[in-house]
């Protein structure tokens, strides 16, 4: 999604520039939060709805787990940019958020602190 908002809004590939990434850490460092926010949520959403959806209509965790590799893998390999996405992050915290709730909290924080401290 960053690579949509950002030629959206700009008229370039999003991939010339800064981290050259489409994800949202991109996005927030070159457009800041208005646009970051909004991709990191789809992004998010990614993952999490076809997981969700997977398990309420089917209620199969191995089912869901392959739908929500397979919203990770649309998202880092996108056909419609050549295969060259996202690194996966949001969308991996957006499967695992329903999949194995108490670790995606712990691994949130982890995120957050080492994201607070590095940069």
């Amino acid at each position: 999604m960053g690579y949509i908002f950002f030629y959206i809004s700009e008229k370039k590939d999003i991939r010339n520039f800064g981290s050259h990434s489409t994800g949202a850490t991109n996005l927030l460092r070159l457009k800041g939060w208005k646009f970051a926010l909004p991709v990191l949520v789809i992004d998010f959403l990614k993952g999490f709805l076809p997981v969700f959806f997977a398990l309420k209509f089917f209620q199969d965790k191995q089912f869901a787990l392959i739908c929500g590799f397979l919203a990770v893998l649309g998202h880092c390999f996108p056909v419609y940019i050549k295969f060259k996405g996202g690194k996966g992050v949001a969308t991996t915290f957006g499967a695992y958020s329903i999949l194995a709730f108490k670790p995606f909290l712990l691994c949130l924080a982890v995120f957050l602190i080492v994201s607070k401290t590095s940069r």
